[in-house]
Parts: C-alpha cells; structure tokens; sequence
C-alpha cells in the first residue's frame, strides 16, 4: 500500500495506479476506498474498457452487483472484442 502511495503522489495522474491501488483495498475490504480510487482512475481514463472492467469487479467485490453489471456492460461498450 505504501509503494502505491508513494507512485500516486509521484504521478497522481496515472490511472492504472489507481486502478490496481483501488484492487488492493477491494481485497482488504476496503470497498468505500476502492471505488474513490476507482473513480480517480475513471475521471483520468474515461475511454478504457480496463478501468471500467476493474471498476465492475471492485463493485462485485463490495456485493454492489447492479453497480457492478453496469460497469461491466460499459467495458462492452468501450470494446466489445474486451
């Protein structure tokens, strides 16, 4: 957690730090964290079926299903071969 912190204060315009950053707290059930982190990363890569894929998978995570399915379907859009 700390190496994350230290590469989002370094560049806190990366999205995949966020992204992968938002992962760990999903797995340390730390699910209201995950999802501001998943924001940050969304508001920096709009356009990227991965973060919207992380971003459903923090959701399903959280038991956020509905939440969840629609991130899931925005990938789809983003790509559908994703």
């Amino acid at each position: 957690e700390q190496l994350f912190q230290k590469a989002l204060k370094l560049n806190p315009n990366y999205a995949r730090a966020h992204e992968w950053y938002s992962f760990l707290l999903s797995l340390s059930e730390r699910h209201n964290e995950a999802a501001a982190e998943m924001q940050r990363a969304e508001r920096l890569d709009p356009h990227s079926p991965a973060v919207a894929s992380m971003y459903s998978l923090i959701f399903y995570n959280a038991r956020r299903y509905e939440e969840s399915l629609a991130k899931a379907r925005r990938a789809l859009e983003l790509d559908p071969d994703y």
